[in-house]
């Protein structure tokens, strides 16, 4: 996945939705108690929702140009399409961030994130 601007910050990540992924352990030490009571509360849904919320995670701190390693527990669980983080990350100017997350070919999340709204899309391409 590649996203490209002229106008704001932005980060994509794209993830392969594995159904033998153990992501407990990961949710349960990483996500917030929110996130973890968003991941849990439909138990049909929480790999997706797993997959949602770490595509999110790692699109957003592409954005800001940081790595997920120390940042993985930033929030994002509330964004619909509408992001400003809670706690400031150090050296990161708070603003507002965009956030589009979908399905693709059953099996891959995509979230881009961006500072500017009208720039949350992502064009696919199968090479």
């Amino acid at each position: 996945a590649l996203a490209f601007s002229t106008k704001s910050e932005i980060g994509i990540d794209i993830e392969r939705i594995d159904p033998k992924f153990d992501f407990d352990m990961i949710a349960d030490t990483n996500f917030s108690k929110a996130e973890n009571h968003f991941l849990h509360a439909k138990k049909l849904e929480s790999r997706n929702r797993f997959f949602t919320l770490w595509t999110r995670k790692e699109a957003f701190l592409k954005a800001v140009g940081i790595g997920i390693g120390e940042n993985i527990g930033i929030e994002v669980f509330r964004s619909v399409n509408h992001f400003r983080e809670e706690i400031p990350l150090p050296g990161i100017q708070g603003g507002d961030f965009y956030l589009k997350t979908f399905l693709y070919q059953n099996q891959y999340l995509i979230t881009s994130a961006s500072s500017n709204a009208s720039e949350v899309f992502c064009q696919l391409v199968d090479l």
